[in-house]
């Protein structure tokens, strides 16, 4: 969890990808430095009845597609209906 605005975080990921060559790295947690990092997670999409809704507190989930499409719905908490929520892997839980 960094202290930056999102307009901050977005303009830090974009430079990175621009300077860093991801397309190639393994599957799993990759830290660039404390609170800032990524994953590669290699998955079929599918359909969205298979999906679920999720947000995070801590983080900002940014998804890069590296390969294959991938549509990202999004919508607003007040619209949602909250379910649990998991502090150890910041992952809030919604349906809406």
């Amino acid at each position: 969890h960094l202290d930056y605005t999102d307009r901050q975080v977005l303009h830090r990921v974009a430079a990175y990808l621009k300077t860093h060559d991801i397309t190639e790295d393994e599957p799993g947690n990759h830290p660039i430095e404390e609170g800032f990092f990524y994953n590669v997670i290699a998955y079929d999409t599918t359909t969205p009845d298979q999906r679920v809704w999720e947000s995070h507190r801590d983080y900002i989930d940014i998804h890069v597609p590296i390969e294959g499409k991938e549509r990202i719905a999004h919508n607003f908490l007040a619209h949602m209906t909250l379910g649990g929520y998991d502090p150890g892997d910041d992952f809030q839980a919604s349906e809406g």
